[in-house]
């Protein structure tokens, strides 16, 4: 597992931005050759997006904002 820089987020809905075009960018490379809409997210992607998110929400009152690794699977 590679882990990437630690990226700030002032609030949910900014990190909910962030992943959801991170894994749309991921799923996007997937499927380049598919010619698939990359904007839109997969039933994993979007399943990866509600896991996240949960997370995110279950760490935020013991953080100022929200932290988050980002990692590639």
């Amino acid at each position: 597992m590679e882990l990437e820089r630690v990226k700030f987020h002032s609030s949910l809905e900014d990190f909910t931005s962030s992943v959801s075009i991170r894994i749309a960018k991921q799923e996007g490379e997937m499927s380049s050759g598919r010619g698939e809409s990359p904007t839109m997210l997969s039933m994993k992607g979007e399943r990866k997006l509600k896991y996240l998110v949960s997370l995110a929400r279950t760490y935020q009152p013991y953080t100022l904002g929200v932290k988050v690794f980002m990692f590639s699977y």
